[in-house]
């Protein structure tokens, strides 16, 4: 009633209600509109700068994964740069130990013919060879222990071994092929000099099958431990499967392992392994002597063959110095000191030495020496000179303490 009274009353004021409704209504939509938009430009902003933030990411990803693989290929060449070291290390030294030895025998030839013209006798010291010898790097041979009792006490020295280390050990050695080695200048005692006569090609190399397995594909110029497990573990089990293989289908292989090929260059090995499973052991060591890691014209021909090096580390040999008397069978460490009390301070003097003056050195020491018997020695000590150790392993295995 009241308002149908105000309307009637008032009709201009329904107009004006309207009115101001309407305002406030295209009010709040531009405020809406306003907030919108601000809104939406804010949502757009946050959409860019995420957008940029995922290309940083990417391209950090991209940056990544390239500083990666440049430090796998570095680490890569390092390993390889690292064999090339260790490789050169052993190779200086092994020519070191030939320059000294070789110097040592001049003197001692020198000095020996001085002598022999004084008396107005001949010296003779020759070593019959067609091959290029003395190579050797420094590896320590195991003393071997002396038994010592409270009553008197004779040494009783054991033949020298060594234990091979497969991963680190390297050594060096050489295989002569002379048919004679004359050590000595008096006939008179020739029971006291060194006579060797052997044919060193065919003992030595004959001899080299019987210590490697087939299955050591370490022997190849080139192959070490890392890449023998990739060969064995892709079906390449011995020298056969070895050298059936072509140098394609190996790079093939050592690729899938990420293994350089460029440092590790397989052309060589199917010929070696060949070699080696045909039992041509004398051409193996000429074809290693011509080859530097495994490639072929980058040998020196003077450093000795990888094959050579495993075979002196497997009968015992290895890198056994001139002055380290204890590769002879029935020398210790205690003769070793008398002997080289009494001058006799490498294997060529021990060769030349008459057997009454080394006994003469040892019953000077006391009783406990009385039974060491050295009638061998100076033979197993020119075969060390020599360089023979086939057969001086040979000779070795034929005694008992040294005799």
């Amino acid at each position: 009633m009241y308002s149908e009274i105000l309307l009637i009353a008032c009709p201009s004021c329904l107009f004006r209600g309207l009115l101001l409704m309407a305002g406030f209504l295209a009010l709040g939509l531009l405020a809406g509109y306003w907030l919108w938009g601000k809104y939406k430009k804010m949502v757009g902003g946050l959409n860019t700068e995420i957008k940029g933030l995922k290309n940083k990411l990417n391209e950090r990803e991209k940056d990544f994964a390239s500083l990666k693989y440049a430090h796998d290929e570095l680490e890569k060449d390092n390993g390889g740069m690292r064999s090339t070291l260790a490789g050169c290390e052993g190779d200086r030294a092994a020519l070191q130990a030939s320059l000294n030895r070789s110097k040592m025998e001049l003197a001692t030839a020198t000095a020996a013919a001085a002598a022999a013209a004084a008396s107005g006798g001949s010296f003779s010291t020759g070593i019959a060879d067609d091959s290029v010898a003395a190579k050797e790097t420094a590896v320590v041979v195991e003393e071997t222990a002396i038994v010592e009792e409270s009553t008197p006490v004779v040494e009783t020295p054991t033949e020298s071994t060594s234990s091979p280390d497969t991963e680190k050990v390297e050594i060096s050695a050489d295989t002569t092929t002379g048919d004679e080695i004359k050590m000595g200048a008096s006939t008179a005692d020739t029971d006291t000099k060194a006579s060797i006569s052997t044919d060193s090609t065919a003992l030595g190399f004959a001899s080299y099958g019987k210590y490697f397995d087939r299955d050591n594909l370490q022997i190849v110029e080139g192959v070490g431990p890392k890449i023998s497990r990739t060969l064995q573990s892709a079906g390449i089990t011995n020298w056969g499967e070895l050298a059936g293989k072509s140098a394609g289908e190996l790079e093939t292989i050592l690729s899938a392992a990420n293994i350089s090929t460029k440092i590790n260059n397989p052309k060589t090995w199917p010929e070696q392994a060949r070699l080696a499973h045909e039992g041509e052991w004398e051409e193996l060591v000429k074809y290693q002597k011509f080859l530097d890691t495994g490639m072929e014209s980058k040998g020196d021909f003077e450093t000795p063959a990888k094959v050579e090096k495993l075979y002196l580390k497997a009968i015992g040999f290895a890198g056994a110095k001139p002055e380290n008397l204890k590769v002879v069978e029935g020398i210790g460490p205690k003769i070793e000191g008398l002997l080289k009390a009494g001058g006799i301070n490498n294997w060529s003097e021990l060769a030349n030495a008459k057997v009454a003056k080394i006994q003469d050195i040892l019953n000077a020491a006391g009783p406990r020496y009385k039974l060491a018997n050295p009638s061998t020695w100076p033979k197993q000590a020119g075969y060390a000179a020599a360089e023979k150790w086939s057969e001086l392993k040979s000779y070795q295995n034929s005694l008992n303490g040294g005799r």
